[in-house]
């Protein structure tokens, strides 16, 4: 039984701002919602209506959304400041017991000694993961995002690696990121916990695979439901692997015709007019076989996964919520080899690629589409093997790791 009664979640990115991390504190708040606790997600406000109304709805399960009021170019910094002194305040009035801070949110926390069981959660930190890739990827940049890029290096690299060590304990929602907290940044690895991101299967599963005509409908998708769609969904960026996807398009479209490949994911109009330009660039822009969303609102994310026949996630990050869903889906994925799953299971549970053969990922995508049998095979095994991942194991460890604070 967890000796806490409160906890309040903290980060920036919470909906209707769309990502892994506002997905991430969503399903963890509901799950400590439904233990018992009572939970508040501090993060910044958008000023938008759907905010107001998403918030009410979650307030009705027991989840209070604070959303800090910040603008202006300094809006990150300032916000870690906010939320130091939004939550002095909270612990003065006695209503929270502990925190769970997302990536560098604790920094000015952490900086004054606050005296509260607290747990900073790495959600990943890509620039130092794939630092060379990175160097590269930036290479090809104009100078203004070269400059304004590499600004944001330097200081995300300073914050976070104070943040880490004041941290008294840490999350890392997988191996590889536990080894970067270690090796870049000097952490003793007892003080970083490996627990992998959850799974909602009452959302993803299988049984909405069966109204993919209703749903290309409902999305207003003009594609016919006899034609096999290739699912790419990420925000358009160099993490998600968006460049590689060119290449993948006009290759596969070469030996495989009647396909439509679904780009579900920018979350401005910026990506999304740069993920079009890359296209168009290539020559891998053609209306009949490509689809282009700008995003997709997480509730009808079921919808996307179930019109796809296969989909495909070339992505520099490692695994992702994306990968859950799909696999909780029971859909056949191809993507670049993960650490956190045996390769073993190449061929059982997903088309595992070694990393960046963009040629033998396009291999594996004409495969699946061409064998029906393997493409099912591999989806009814991916959606068991997603069973192991849920947010009431996420929840339960999270609290675990703060209960071992009483006594320090």
């Amino acid at each position: 039984m967890s000796p806490y009664k409160s906890i309040a979640l903290v980060t920036p990115w919470f909906y209707p701002t769309p990502g892994g991390v506002s997905r991430h504190i969503f399903e963890l708040a509901k799950a400590f919602s439904m233990m018992g606790l009572k939970v508040f997600v501090i993060t910044l406000s958008m000023n938008t209506n759907n905010e107001i109304i998403f918030d009410n709805k979650l307030k009705k399960n027991g989840i209070e959304v604070i959303r800090l009021n910040i603008h202006g170019s300094l809006k990150g910094k300032t916000f870690l400041y906010s939320v130091y002194a939004t939550l002095k305040h909270m612990i003065k009035k006695g209503i929270i017991d502990c925190v769970h801070f997302s990536n560098e949110s604790g920094f000015v926390f952490y900086l004054n000694k606050i005296k509260l069981p607290s747990v900073t959660k790495v959600h990943g930190s890509w620039l130092y993961q794939n630092y060379q890739g990175y160097r590269n990827w930036l290479s090809r940049q104009d100078l203004r995002r070269k400059i304004a890029l590499s600004f944001l290096y330097i200081s995300t690299s300073s914050i976070h690696k104070v943040t880490y060590k004041l941290a008294p304990a840490l999350i890392a929602i997988r191996r590889e990121v536990k080894d970067m907290l270690s090796t870049r940044f000097g952490i003793s690895r007892d003080k970083i916990a490996v627990v992998p991101n959850g799974v909602n299967h009452e959302l993803f599963n299988p049984r909405y695979n069966n109204s993919k005509h209703s749903y290309l409908k409902d999305l207003s998708l003009n594609i016919d439901s006899d034609v096999k769609v290739v699912l790419y969904i990420g925000d358009f960026s160099y993490l998600k692997g968006f460049h590689f996807l060119p290449l993948i398009i006009k290759k596969v479209l070469e030996k495989y015709r009647d396909v439509v490949f679904l780009i579900v994911g920018a979350y401005t109009d910026e990506t999304y007019s740069r993920g079009v330009t890359l296209l168009k660039k290539y020559g891998a822009l053609k209306a009949r076989n490509i689809k282009i969303v700008k995003f997709v609102p997480f509730e009808r994310m079921p919808m996307i996964y179930a019109i796809a026949d296969t989909i495909i996630l070339p992505y520099v990050d490692e695994i992702t919520n994306v990968h859950r869903e799909a696999m909780a889906m029971g859909k056949p994925i191809v993507t670049f080899e993960l650490r956190e799953v045996p390769t073993s299971l190449h061929r059982q549970i997903a088309m595992f690629v070694p990393r960046y053969n963009v040629h033998s990922f396009i291999d594996h995508v004409i495969e699946l589409l061409k064998n029906e049998d393997l493409a099912k095979h591999i989806g009814m095994n991916a959606a068991k093997f997603s069973l192991r991942w849920s947010w009431n194991s996420v929840a339960r460890a999270t609290l675990e790791i703060l209960k071992n604070q009483i006594n320090m």
